[in-house]
């Protein structure tokens, strides 16, 4: 992997509960780690769920290993757009670790 490749800037968000004031908690995201990765669009889809109209992009994301783990409950924010986590792929020498993503978009959202 050539480390001139990454140079997307990508921030790694995760869920945390915060209290909403009334006895109650809401989920927010806050930032992780903000750092440079190599973005692969690798295709989409147009399908129609549940009378709406739906558009997925699938991505491949590749960044430096980190210490603080990137899971599948973490989502990517990437020139603005809201990318879910599926898998996360570390390499056996644990120098690259590579993100299966994608986002759904409905009715052009």
């Amino acid at each position: 992997m050539n480390p001139g490749l990454m140079r997307e800037r990508i921030t790694v968000q995760k869920v945390k509960r915060v209290n909403d004031g009334i006895g109650g908690s809401i989920q927010t995201w806050v930032d992780v780690v903000t750092t440079f990765a190599q973005v692969v669009i690798l295709n989409g889809l147009e399908d129609y769920e549940q009378q709406a109209l739906t558009n997925t992009t699938y991505y491949k994301i590749i960044t430096r290993y980190r210490s603080t783990p990137i899971d599948p409950f973490n989502r990517i924010v990437w020139r603005g757009r809201l990318i879910d986590v599926n898998s996360v792929l570390p390499d056996a020498k644990r120098i690259y670790v590579t993100l299966m993503c994608q986002d759904v978009k409905v009715n052009g959202e």
